[in-house]
């Protein structure tokens, strides 16, 4: 069984607390762990590096966080 890793970024900047969540996306990606699913604002940067990155993105319409 494979486990399922969602990654949940409300930050609308790229600061941080983003690049770290893109970090590990990408190394479990690389090291093949887990599957992944990235949910953030639409049309940030984290949202446009983990897309880039094949890691699947579901972009909210929201207004929380910065």
């Amino acid at each position: 069984m494979t486990a399922t890793v969602v990654h949940v970024a409300s930050g609308r900047e790229w600061r941080g607390g983003q690049r770290q969540v893109w970090l590990l996306a990408r190394a479990l990606r690389q090291a093949g762990l887990a599957d992944q699913v990235a949910v953030t604002g639409g049309g940030t940067e984290l949202a446009s590096r983990l897309e880039h990155d094949g890691i699947r993105v579901h972009q909210a319409r929201w207004t929380v966080g910065l």
